[in-house]
């Protein structure tokens, strides 16, 4: 089965969209062929991304697309709208904190490495974070 198309983009603005978003990521995922674990592993890793946007960046947007290249697969890109903002880190593994108020347990971006392929967090002009997730058919 194919994907209705090669992307989808859906605004999020509250922490309860991460359930919906999850929802959308499983069908996606569904039906680029991944299986029903790795479909579960991605609502999570969506579900992490949407909620920490909005917590930390008041609003964003959710973009699942087929991954460019010769790896059959997805990308996941979480953008945020700037807000509170996080403290991107450089270094060979890009780490990301909440640079508001609200300290998490610090678990949510591990989860979504170990759950990903690969993962980028980049700033953007207006003080945005974008966090792109890949995670391949095959390994």
């Amino acid at each position: 089965m194919e994907p209705r198309s090669s992307e989808d983009v859906f605004r999020v603005a509250a922490e309860t969209d991460r359930f919906w978003c999850a929802r959308e990521v499983r069908r996606f995922a569904r039906e680029l062929g991944f299986g029903e674990r790795a479909q579960w592993e991605l609502a999570i890793v969506v579900a992490e991304l949407v909620s920490n946007a909005v917590r930390y960046g008041g609003s964003g947007t959710l973009t699942l697309r087929r991954a460019c290249g010769p790896r059959a697969g997805m990308e996941i890109v979480v953008a945020d709208s700037g807000g509170a903002g996080w403290r991107v880190e450089a270094g060979p593994t890009p780490a990301a904190t909440p640079a508001g108020t609200r300290p998490g347990l610090g678990l949510g971006l591990r989860t979504v490495r170990c759950l990903s392929h690969d993962v980028s967090i980049d700033r953007t002009r207006n003080g945005g974070t974008v966090v792109t997730a890949a995670r391949y058919l095959a390994p």
